[in-house]
Order: structure tokens, then C-alpha cells, then sequence
């Protein structure tokens, strides 16, 4: 059972929704971002076509720098 962290007087506040799961606003986020679809597609696409898993964080940034994603 979570809980909120603080002590109330009276009736805790009780959660409103459910934690959001891993990648399930990845979109909108990136969108706010300024990403395009497309963009935002590209990565997806990235990605997917490793198994949703990449062996080395050098290898799949270099994809997505090549896809257009720069840091």
C-alpha cells in the first residue's frame, strides 16, 4: 500500500490514478519537446528493431544521432 509522504491530522489524501508505466507518455513528452512525428516515429522505430533492448548505450546513441536525435 503506498502511501503519501507526510503526516496528516485528519484523512490522508488517497492516489488519484495509477503510476504511469514505463514508455506510456513517451510521445506526448517528447512532442512538448518539440519532436515531430516523424522524429518521434524514427526512435520507435530504432528502437523496436533491437527487441526494445540495445546491447550498448554508445551504439544506440549513435542511431539516434543518426536518426536526427542530437544531445
Amino acid at each position: 500500500d503506498m502511501q503519501v509522504p507526510a503526516y496528516w491530522s485528519e484523512t490522508q489524501p488517497a492516489p488519484t490514478r495509477h503510476a504511469p508505466q514505463l514508455g506510456e507518455h513517451s510521445r506526448e513528452v517528447l512532442s512538448e519537446l518539440g519532436y515531430s512525428a516523424d522524429k518521434i516515429q524514427a526512435l520507435k522505430s530504432a528502437i523496436e528493431s533491437h527487441g526494445g533492448k540495445e546491447k550498448t548505450l554508445d551504439r544506440l546513441n549513435k542511431k539516434l544521432t543518426k536518426a536526427g536525435f542530437c544531445c
